[in-house]
């Protein structure tokens, strides 16, 4: 594991109990930053597309450098009312580097 990525995860954990007690739009509004600073540190290697269907956005993911055939379709959590686009291409490019592949982040929320 990349020394970013075990900095990256032990700020997170010192965010969690802030993050746990606090309102819903907070908990959203922290987890896309949270998504925006996982792309700035792993997502100069990535080029990313926005895609918009009817009822939804999404984004792919994928390596610059690497051409394959698979794609890993990514699903955040989130208890039905938090994370959007921003959070899942967050995580969906810690995929997309770790494994390689494109991965498909769709933005839901139910």
């Amino acid at each position: 594991m990349r020394l970013s990525t075990k900095i990256l995860r032990n700020q997170i954990k010192l965010l969690k109990p802030i993050i746990t007690g606090c309102s819903i739009e907070t908990a959203r509004a922290a987890q896309d930053k949270l998504g925006k600073l996982m792309m700035a540190v792993r997502g100069k290697a990535l080029e990313h597309s926005r895609v918009s269907f009817p009822s939804f956005d999404a984004a792919f993911l994928r390596l610059r450098e690497v051409s394959s055939t698979g794609v890993i379709l990514y699903l955040h959590g989130g208890g039905y009312v938090a994370g959007d686009l921003d959070y899942a291409k967050g995580f969906g490019s810690v995929l997309a580097e770790e494994s390689g592949m494109r991965v498909f982040c769709p933005a839901y929320r139910l």
